[in-house]
């Protein structure tokens, strides 16, 4: 992927990029333009001076930029503000309960599909035990792989739904809880 050279640099952020980025002061702007290109918008945020910007974060920096130019005015290091921490969890855990809703809705859906498969399955196994024909046997044991396959399908997305749960909740139990 290309690198734009779209974002100037003030000579605060320069000198921001050299001191905690550890970037040489040459390739200031080569590294904020790169990490600019894969950056998340934040907010447009305020300064204590007063001074407004819009932020941008990306690997562990903050990328403040003039609002209306493509001026980096200054770079920071990201931290988690104690005081934000109650309400990030809070947001979290209605975010997990949200998807836990979710996962049982999904897993309920699964576990009716993987009763009529179930029950299809025990049918064509009567169905092959009775058959005389060798192509009904044929065409039979096909149909009974296939709903075998997609059991094991079944089974495998209800483990990686509860997975990414329980990913969630290790996440938010490092967070703060």
């Amino acid at each position: 992927m290309a690198t734009t050279d779209k974002w100037r640099l003030s000579p605060h952020a320069v000198k921001r990029v050299v001191e905690r980025a550890g970037i040489p002061r040459e390739q200031a702007r080569k590294w904020v333009n790169e990490q600019m290109d894969q950056a998340t918008y934040l907010c447009e945020g305020m300064a204590e001076d007063g001074n407004r910007s819009r932020m941008y974060a990306y690997k562990g920096f903050i990328f403040c930029a003039a609002p209306g130019e493509d001026l980096i005015l200054t770079v920071m290091d990201a931290e988690v503000q104690p005081t934000a921490m109650p309400k990030i969890v809070d947001n979290a855990l209605k975010d997990i309960r949200k998807s836990e809703r979710k996962m049982y809705v999904t897993e309920c859906e699964l576990i009716a599909l993987k009763a009529s498969i179930e029950c299809e399955l025990a049918e064509r196994k009567l169905a092959k035990a009775r058959a005389r024909s060798e192509a009904k046997k044929m065409a039979l044991t096909g149909r009974i792989n296939a709903l075998e396959l997609r059991l094991r399908e079944i089974k495998a997305e209800i483990k990686q739904t509860r997975r990414g749960l329980t990913k969630m909740a290790y996440t938010i139990a490092a967070l703060a809880i």
